[in-house]
């Protein structure tokens, strides 16, 4: 005891394994450095846009496809990495991403017109940067808890920070070397993403959990075999034999390193006769639940009836559960959930933001009078505001200051003024800060939708919920040339393109405004495991008819020993005027238990 004294006192400081640990801060470090090299060209599309028009001798719609396309590859890429993330996990997605964006801009400096650009630009290049930057939050959702939205934020930041780097040294490169050796210069510094793509990893505490999750039910139908098989003990009531145990299960054994807790069932009560009348009960520590009384049966009658009670039930309980934790089918239940399109909604109006924002500002800027070199510079140094929206935002919710939901409502709203204040600014000053906030709003609302899909629907669903979303907005970008096309050149400005991404944020502001306002008014019932442990327990007991018997009573009531629960011993309750021929079976809650986790 003394030595015990003696020994210092462990600080508490940050785990190196485990959730929000310190290897989990360095992945969400590695993802970061390779979205900031993964999106060194889609950060830079409103440079290419005007580079495309000047070098290709393209209009504003030929010009526009392979900018949005290879947007669009980096959204729909989703459809592709959402079920390869879940089948093989992010790691080789991530690094085949990187390779294939690396072999895109390359193929890009040698396209020979606008369509050949756009396959290899937008296909190519796009949809191996999006196999980068949109599933590398599947990988953060798993390695944080407490801190998701914070690492979300960071892992995105490193795509903000890119809109402030390589526009300018694409333009500087542009004007040293022209715009195709730019490309290349671009392909190979792209290339760096694939070095730190190497780190990212799922957690190896997740694969625990999931095969253990997976092999358990199995554990437990094996050993509830072995236990309807196990040999009981009788006591007469004037000599007590001792009970048997029943042999362990071969589950421990096979499965060592899976099936790491052991049941709580294993043990058997003895079979007891109080006064003249036979009482059945099994011994796991707990009072029975609920008594049947069987007259005129015998012993070995009324014991094979409960037990073929207790089977019907664990294959009725067997055949509702047909879906495993982290499995296709059981991914594919998201699309059951209202939530799922509330946030397929909110990312493409996102996503239609995102397109104005980062491709059509310098040209809006240029129309506007503003020089080339000026504009490149504006857009970039608002690259500042969506990095605070990525990583100030999301660490306001994560303290609890305020929900996401009502962040969300306040962004919406404002993104709404700006997109309908856009077409009347024409000053620098002006343009720069309706642009800085519709930065800040892209940089929040792209860490909000990750981090709510994964709290809301799950983190075993995260992967093909994130590719679906992702995939439907990017299915989406195929149409978008055709409007900007025709009211760029038909109309003469994209004022009416703003005015209708206004309109979509509008509509996603109500929505979200009426639940925030629900959440906020609406009683919700406290809820608390043992209400739940009670319902299912009555449930799967009540009125459960067998041959020959006669229901007789319900004891709800938990009859403990006063004692600790460790010296806790189940006290006979017996039901007064049974004859000498009849007999009570007992149902303790530990069955019950063992029959609802079957």
């Amino acid at each position: 005891a003394m030595s015990d004294q003696k020994q210092p006192k462990e600080t508490p400081g940050m785990q190196r394994y485990g959730p929000d640990s310190a290897h989990s801060w360095m992945t969400a470090g590695a993802c970061a450095l390779s979205s900031f090299f993964s999106s060194c060209a889609v950060r830079s599309g409103g440079f290419v846009f005007v580079a495309i028009q000047s070098n290709w001798q393209a209009n504003h719609r030929d010009a526009a496809w392979p900018v949005l396309m290879m947007a669009a590859g980096i959204q729909a890429s989703g459809m592709l990495s959402g079920p390869l993330a879940q089948r093989f996990t992010v790691r080789p997605v991530v690094i085949a991403g990187s390779i294939m964006s690396f072999l895109g801009l390359v193929l890009s400096s040698f396209a020979p017109s606008t369509t050949i650009l756009t396959l290899t630009l937008g296909g190519i290049h796009g949809i191996g940067a999006g196999m980068v930057i949109m599933t590398q939050p599947i990988c953060l959702a798993q390695h944080f808890v407490a801190h998701k939205g914070l690492a979300t934020g960071l892992n995105f930041g490193g795509a903000a920070l890119a809109f402030f780097v390589f526009p300018l040294f694409l333009e500087y490169l542009t004007r040293l070397y022209g715009f195709r050796m730019a490309l290349l210069l671009f392909a190979a510094i792209s290339l760096n993403a694939l070095a730190f793509t190497l780190f990212i990893r799922r957690p190896h505490w997740l694969g625990q959990e999931l095969r253990a999750g997976r092999t358990t039910p199995q554990c437990q139908h094996r050993a509830r075999k072995v236990n309807a098989k196990a040999p009981q003990s009788v006591d007469t009531g004037q000599e007590r034999n001792k009970s048997q145990e029943v042999p362990q299960n071969g589950c421990e054994e096979r499965n060592r390193a899976v099936c790491t807790h052991e049941p709580q069932w294993r043990k058997e009560e003895p079979v007891s006769k109080a006064g003249a009348g036979l009482e059945f009960s099994t011994e796991a520590g707990e009072p029975l639940a609920t008594k049947f009384v069987f007259r005129r049966l015998s012993v070995k009658l009324m014991f094979g009836s409960i037990v073929s009670a207790t089977e019907a039930l664990a294959m009725k309980t067997i055949g509702r559960e047909k879906t495993e934790p982290g499995s296709f089918r059981h991914s594919f239940t998201v699309l059951k959930e209202p939530f799922f399109y509330l946030v397929l909604y909110t990312f493409l109006c996102y996503a239609f933001l995102f397109d104005c924002y980062s491709s059509l500002l310098i040209d809006f800027a240029l129309e506007k009078g503003i020089p080339v070199r000026s504009a490149v510079t504006m857009t970039s140094m608002t690259a500042f505001a969506d990095l605070a929206g990525r990583l100030l935002l999301p660490t306001v919710t994560d303290r609890g200051l305020v929900t996401r939901e009502c962040l969300l409502t306040f962004v919406k709203g404002g993104v709404t003024v700006v997109m309908f204040s856009l077409p009347h600014v024409s000053s620098y000053a002006a343009i720069f800060t309706l642009a800085s906030c519709a930065a800040l709003y892209v940089g929040c609302v792209v860490v909000m939708c990750s981090v709510l899909i994964a709290e809301t629907l799950g983190v075993d669903r995260v992967p093909l919920t994130y590719g679906l979303v992702t995939g439907v907005t990017g299915l989406t970008a195929f149409v978008k040339p055709l409007i900007i096309g025709y009211f760029r050149d038909q109309w003469g400005s994209y004022d009416a393109v703003f005015r209708l991404c206004g309109l979509l944020q509008a509509c996603c502001f109500l929505i979200w405004l009426g639940v925030t306002v629900a959440g906020r008014h609406c009683k919700k019932r406290k809820w608390s495991p043992r209400d739940e442990l009670d319902r299912e327990d009555m449930e799967a007991c009540k009125f459960a008819y067998l041959p020959g018997a006669a229901f007789a009573a319900v004891d709800v009531g938990r009859h403990r020993d006063s004692r600790d629960d460790g010296q806790a011993v189940r006290r006979p309750s017996t039901l007064p005027g049974v004859g000498d021929i009849s007999g009570a079976v007992g149902l303790s809650y530990g069955m019950i238990g063992r029959v609802r986790r079957i």
